[in-house]
């Protein structure tokens, strides 16, 4: 495989942070697949055939235009069950423009075997056939064994099964004779590309009204230049269709890798910094605004900076109207004093990182999110009351001693994973009685520094409803008495 790098034009990645992808995989649901029978024999003769060979190793290449159906085509040869009776051990791998050939050969070892390895020895990997799917027929001709396979578009017939499949699911054939009509005349400008059939099919899934059919028939969209993509038109026609409040939340997304894996919650709290969201009505939250969102994305001059290494002072004053932060993995000991001036700053993210949380950051009065997991901190600034508007707090594999005066004053917090009880000084247990609106998990330790019984049952845990999972510690300190049943039931954890 090291010898694909050059000629696929990958790079190899050894050092510094890399951008998670979203890997493909061998599962296939072989009910949404039409038209590719004959295909999947082709392939599977080549992989049972000893024409494939070339010193040992037969490589075949499956070659076509993005969206045509080339890892389908993989997936079902994979999985069909002459392979599996041929290759015993069969493993499966991504191979992103990031080449690793190291992580590549740890991927497959471990697909195979179910252990994990910590190995950069390439020769314990030995392989007889390999498939391998790319755009670039150059490319392909260059590692080939065999002839390439040149997988065609679809026929009208088989695209329009996919894309009836998808935008009528499981209703009677012929229910929507008027839909059917404009459907077919959609599917013509699909080209054959199966992508471009289920994107189209999504896009109008649901949607009984002839005129949002022709409207994605007629669209001006599909007269715009395609340069060297011939699928660009149906992407764009599923983007310009989104809601407005969707359009913008997606639109966000592209500043991501591509094939980033996205985490829903952390989306959801940079969409609420970057101010993306509506404002709920009612008593909706504005997490659960984004978490639908989200859903809805799923199913259909304000700036993020990701600084790498150092944070040079003179930078950070320059980035006045900075909403996001994201310092998460980074080398750094200590932040400018400066960043007390990025009072837009809604999002920071100093997790797992070495950084000292200064005074400063207790004047970004505008902050929701700040993240500090991982990050070995002893102390929390003093004066973090003061941000009123904090709505997530994650100090998770910190190393603190006690929480910082005041922290019932945050009363808009939804989200606080820790609370450390301290000895002396610092918040008590029962300034937790303020924070009604907190949700998920919380973990409480160091709970044999409570000396009274009382302050437990201030804490008000009983009236938390969206408190999902309360976690309670206790140290061995020798130097406290064992208040562990006394607490438990003043917090109205255990009957009496």
């Amino acid at each position: 495989m090291a010898s694909l790098t050059n000629v696929l034009g990958l790079k190899e990645v050894t050092t510094g942070k890399q951008s998670k992808r979203l890997p493909t995989t061998s599962l296939v649901d072989e009910s949404c697949v039409y038209g590719r029978e004959g295909d999947r024999e082709e392939i599977i003769k080549l992989l049972l055939s000893d024409d494939a060979k070339s010193k040992d190793v037969g490589v075949i290449t499956i070659v076509g235009m993005g969206g045509v159906g080339k890892t389908t085509l993989a997936q079902l040869a994979y999985n069909d069950c002459r392979v599996k009776e041929q290759f015993v051990l069969r493993a499966w791998a991504c191979i992103s423009q990031e080449f690793d050939i190291v992580k590549i050969t740890k991927t497959i070892l471990e697909s195979i075997t179910m252990l994990n390895f910590e190995t950069e020895d390439l020769n314990q990997l030995q392989v007889s056939k390999l498939i391998i799917t790319t755009r670039n027929a150059n490319a392909a001709s260059a590692i080939r064994t065999v002839p390439s396979y040149y997988l065609q578009p679809l026929s009208f017939e088989d695209c329009w099964l996919l894309f009836a499949k998808h935008a009528f699911e499981d209703e009677v054939h012929g229910a929507h004779p008027n839909l059917e009509v404009i459907g077919k005349a959609i599917v013509k400008k699909s080209k054959g590309i199966p992508l471009a059939a289920k994107t189209l099919a999504g896009l109008l899934h649901g949607k009984l009204s002839t005129g949002e059919w022709e409207n994605v028939l007629y669209s001006e969209i599909w007269d715009l230049p395609t340069k060297s993509c011939e699928i660009l038109p149906v992407l764009r026609l599923s983007y310009h269709y989104l809601p407005v409040h969707l359009k913008r939340c997606f639109a966000y997304c592209s500043i991501f890798p591509k094939g980033y894996i996205f985490e829903k919650e952390k989306l959801v709290l940079l969409w609420m910094a970057e101010g993306l969201l509506q404002q709920p009505g009612g008593n909706k939250l504005m997490e659960e605004v984004g978490d639908e969102y989200f859903r809805d994305l799923v199913s259909s001059e304000d700036a993020i900076c990701y600084i790498s290494d150092k944070v040079p002072n003179e930078l950070l004053p320059t980035l006045t109207y900075l909403r996001v932060l994201s310092l998460s993995h980074y080398k750094i000991t200590s932040l400018s004093e400066s960043i007390s001036n990025l009072i837009y700053l809604r999002y920071l993210d100093l997790s797992h990182s070495n950084q000292k949380t200064s005074e400063s950051v207790t004047n970004l009065y505008n902050l929701q999110t700040l993240l500090l997991s991982f990050c070995y901190l002893t102390e929390l600034p003093e004066n973090l009351w003061k941000l009123i508007n904090l709505r997530h707090l994650d100090i998770r594999g910190s190393r603190l001693s006690k929480m910082p005066l005041y922290m019932g004053q945050m009363k808009e917090l939804q989200r606080l994973t820790n609370f450390v009880v301290g000895e002396s000084g610092g918040s008590r247990i029962r300034e937790l009685r303020e924070l009604s609106n907190l949700r998920g998990a919380l973990s409480i330790s160091k709970l044999q520094y409570v000396v009274h019984a009382n302050d437990a049952q201030l804490a008000n845990f009983k009236d938390k409803p969206h408190l999902d999972e309360l976690m309670l510690e206790w140290d061995n300190n020798n130097d406290h008495p064992n208040n562990d049943m006394d607490v438990l039931e003043s917090c109205n954890l255990i009957d009496t």
